[in-house]
């Protein structure tokens, strides 16, 4: 997604590839934080398991996922709707 939304779709529609370029590299920011949150999920899970515990999702953690996704979004419909071009 982050390529088609870099590399792609700039030039199937003939518009400046700036706006384009950021919001790959932040589509692309927030696939490797799911990488990442599901790696650190599953080592604090089979910390949790063999101790006979449950370690629920971290708080902080969902609330970050959320904003960073909600800003990323409202870029999104930005650059399509109401940027460049």
């Amino acid at each position: 997604m982050a390529v088609a939304i870099g590399a792609i779709l700039p030039k199937l529609t003939n518009l400046p590839k700036t706006p384009f370029v950021w919001l790959g590299a932040g589509y692309a920011v927030l696939a490797l934080s799911f990488v990442l949150v599901g790696l650190y999920r599953q080592w604090e899970s089979n910390w949790a398991l063999a101790r006979r515990r449950f370690v629920g999702l971290n708080r902080g953690m969902i609330l970050a996922l959320s904003l960073y996704m909600t800003a990323l979004v409202v870029a999104t419909a930005w650059v399509l709707f109401w940027g460049p071009g």
